[in-house]
């Protein structure tokens, strides 16, 4: 079962063209050196960025993917993978390195291969063959449309998957439609802006559109673009005022982000107008900014995000060695908590840098700690 692994560019000013590789080993390599199997023309990719694994134990081999430790991380879906641990993926599950969109796929050769849509049709220039060209192009865009998830349109311009009832005149050769002269619409098929990422968070893009063409005997007015200006989410998290790594940063549908070891974390090539609502999670920490973390994305934002450690103060209260249960202890603002069974109290999500006081409610009993000089001091950070 081979493994055949589909690679567009991300990048809208390039004119590298979608590659399909097949494999017949069970581990490539991917990065940006020569050395790889799949070579990423990128400075966002490390040299040895990645691996991708076919384990064939069973009898339904499983496909991983492993990030080596690169500076930019890889993203599957909208997961961010953790360094040097492997991440089991769906077959044409979508994989983001670097500029580029990565699709495996293993191959079952003794199975039947399904047809797929073909987007070349040879016409002449007659008006006949014209209109099954468009025709031929248009349920090409339109199943593009149904297998990777487009967006609707953001504006009355028509989207890829109609562009097949407005095309007039013959059709060119490019890597679209093929027919003699005049108008052609070229793209990118395998880009799903649903699915379109930053390195640590999601994007929701247009997919990238060249019109091309000659001009003929009469004027062309209707070749209309609809553009929308890209923006970037971004922000440094800090604890005691150095960067805290391991932050996951949700972005409801722009997906997730992890700070990196400088505290940053970055939402990169959002539409102007997005709606965000930023979450922070991290054990055992609270978050706090200076701004709101939701609201609706007008222009490039950088947040500071101060990060706040919570501890938990317990002990036990014994009497000639056994536990003593149900008893109240106070501890001013904390609040009370009450003895379990062992004897065990616990105040817990206490911010660092709060000070304390306890008292165990008893009475009948002479009350001591060996700890009674720490009262009205500091909360230490927790280990």
């Amino acid at each position: 079962m081979p493994l055949q692994v589909t690679l567009v560019s991300l990048d809208f000013e390039s004119e590298e063209a979608p590659t399909t590789f097949t494999f017949d080993k069970d581990e490539i390599r991917i990065g940006r050196s020569d050395d790889n199997d799949i070579v990423l023309s990128s400075s966002a990719a490390s040299d040895l960025h990645a691996k991708m694994v076919v384990e064939r134990g069973g009898d339904d081999p499983r496909l991983l993917l492993e990030d080596l430790g690169s500076t930019n991380g890889s993203v599957v879906g909208t997961t961010r993978l953790l360094p040097n641990v492997p991440h089991e993926i769906a077959s044409r599950e979508r994989i983001i390195i670097a500029d580029y969109l990565i699709k495996p796929q293993l191959i079952n050769v003794d199975k039947q291969k399904v047809p797929v849509p073909e987007p070349c049709v040879a016409v002449d220039s007659s008006s006949r063959n014209l209109e099954r060209a468009s025709k031929s192009a248009g349920i090409f865009l339109s199943n593009m449309d149904r297998e990777f998830g487009f967006f609707k349109p953001t504006s009355s311009q028509n989207n890829l998957a109609v562009l097949g009832d407005v095309l007039a005149g013959s059709v060119v050769e490019e890597s679209g439609v093929h027919a003699p002269r005049e108008t052609q619409v070229v793209t990118q098929p395998e880009v799903c802006e649903e699915e379109h990422l930053s390195i640590e968070g999601k994007e929701a893009l247009p997919v990238p559109t060249t019109i091309r063409g000659t001009v003929g005997s009469e004027d062309i007015t209707d070749l209309h673009f609809s553009v929308i200006k890209l923006l970037t989410l971004e922000g440094v998290v800090t604890h005691q005022g150095k960067p805290l790594p391991g932050v996951v940063v949700s972005a409801g549908e722009l997906g997730e982000s992890v700070t990196d070891e400088r505290g940053r974390f970055l939402f990169a090539r959002i539409p102007a107008g997005t709606a965000y609502n930023l979450k922070f999670e991290k054990r055992p920490f609270r978050f706090e900014t200076e701004s709101d973390v939701s609201g609706e994305l007008l222009e490039n934002i950088c947040f500071l995000v101060r990060a706040t450690r919570l501890c938990t103060i317990s002990g036990k209260i014994e009497s000639n060695g056994n536990p003593v249960p149900d008893i109240l202890v106070c501890g001013g603002k904390l609040g009370k908590a009450r003895t379990d069974r062992d004897g065990i109290y616990r105040f817990e999500n206490i911010p660092e840098g709060t000070s304390y006081s306890l008292t165990p409610e008893l009475e009948g009993y002479a009350i001591s700690s060996p700890k009674a000089k720490t009262f009205n001091q500091e909360v230490v950070p927790c280990e």
